[in-house]
């Protein structure tokens, strides 16, 4: 199992509620991989790589709160454990091969 940290917005959330899932697949999520590693530092423990790839998704999820929703003015953090995880696009990311149940989730101003 891997840890993923899934960055969404009011929208997703509201989705992930009503069907009990994050998706639909492939899902953007940041977890620890060898490329974070490499890029913050070899020498820290897995519980400060783990947060280093929970505000990767923070910082995603500023970039998704919808401009027109007076509602969406949160960032979300989702974190689920999934077995799928392939490398996407950016250093860090991952896309997760299928739609995932909730584990975690914080909210922040």
């Amino acid at each position: 199992m891997t840890r993923v940290y899934i960055p969404l917005n009011r929208a997703a959330l509201e989705s992930a509620i009503e069907r009990g899932e994050v998706g639909p697949a492939p899902l953007t999520a940041y977890a620890v991989t060898p490329e974070l590693q490499a890029s913050v530092g070899m020498d820290l423990d897995d519980e400060e790589l783990e947060y280093a790839a929970y505000r990767l998704a923070v910082d995603a999820s500023r970039d998704m709160l919808a401009p027109d929703r007076s509602d969406d003015r949160r960032r979300l953090v989702m974190a689920a454990d999934v077995t799928a995880i392939r490398p996407g696009a950016g250093d860090m990311a991952s896309n997760t091969w299928p739609p995932c149940a909730p584990l975690l989730m914080g909210c922040f101003p």
